[in-house]
C-alpha cells in the first residue's frame, strides 16, 4: 500500500502538520509505503499568464523537484491532505500548487481553474484533514481543504474521512483528541480496500468527519 501525506499548511507543525505526520506515522507502523510531502517545501513557477496550457489543461512550466513529486503522486494508492480550511490562511499559489499535486493522484490536468478528468483515480483513496475553527457552527471546510475535496470526489475517489481539526491546540484534550483520532484514521487507510470493507462489517466504523470539530468540542 503505497501513501502520500501532504502537509498543506502554511504553519509548520501546526495542527494540520501534526495530525498529517501522526496519521502517516501509523500507517506505516502498519506496514504501509508513506511518502511525506510538505506543500511549502517544494519549488514552482508562478503563473506567467502565458495561456499554453488552454489547449491541454496542463501547465507548460517545468520544476525538477515538483515533476519528481507528480510522478511519485501516480504511484500512489491513497493520499493523506492537511490543509487549512479558512479562505484567509489560503494563498493562490499555493492552492493551484495542490491541486497540481492532486491532478497527477488522480489523473485529472489542472491549469487556470481547467479540469481534465481521466479515470485511474478508480479505487484510489483520500482523506482531508481540515484545520480552523467552526465555533461550534455547521461551517463546511473553506480555501485549500475545500479545493482539494472538491477535486478528489470530482475525480471519482474514495472520500475516507473529511474531517475537521482546531485551527490551534488550546490545551492538550485538543491535541490528545486529534492524536488518537489521526492515529485510527492512519491505521484505516494503511489496510487494503477490501479489509476495510471486512473491518467494517466487524463493527468498526468510518469516521467520517470525526476529526475534532472545534476548540470547545476538543474540550
Amino acid at each position: 500500500m503505497r501513501i502520500i501525506a501532504i502537509d498543506a499548511s502554511p504553519i509548520n507543525g501546526g495542527p494540520a502538520s501534526y495530525a498529517v505526520d501522526v496519521s502517516a506515522s501509523a500507517a506505516e507502523a502498519s506496514g504501509a509505503e508513506v511518502v511525506r510531502i510538505r506543500l511549502y517545501d517544494l519549488h514552482a513557477y508562478c503563473c506567467t499568464q502565458c495561456y499554453a496550457c488552454q489547449g491541454t489543461g496542463r501547465c507548460t512550466k517545468r520544476d525538477g523537484l515538483l515533476s519528481h513529486a507528480e510522478r511519485t503522486m501516480q504511484a500512489a494508492d491513497v493520499l493523506i491532505l492537511g490543509a487549512p480550511a479558512k479562505l484567509a490562511t489560503t494563498a493562490q499559489g499555493a492552492q493551484a500548487m495542490l491541486l497540481r499535486l492532486i491532478g497527477a493522484f488522480t489523473g485529472t490536468s489542472v491549469a487556470r481553474g481547467w479540469y481534465n478528468v481521466r479515470t485511474f483515480a478508480q479505487g484510489k483513496r483520500a482523506a482531508v484533514i481540515a484545520a480552523g475553527r467552526t465555533l461550534g457552527l455547521p461551517i463546511g471546510p473553506l480555501g485549500m481543504a475545500r479545493a482539494g475535496g472538491k477535486l478528489l470526489a470530482e475525480a471519482g475517489v474514495t472520500m475516507v474521512e473529511c474531517g475537521r481539526i482546531p485551527g490551534r491546540f488550546s490545551d492538550a484534550r485538543a491535541r490528545d483528541v486529534t492524536r488518537e483520532r489521526a492515529n485510527a484514521l492512519g491505521r484505516e487507510l494503511a489496510l487494503p480496500k477490501e479489509g476495510v470493507g471486512r473491518a467494517r462489517r466487524r463493527g468498526r466504523r468510518s469516521r467520517v468527519h470525526g476529526m475534532v470539530e472545534s476548540d470547545a468540542a476538543a474540550r
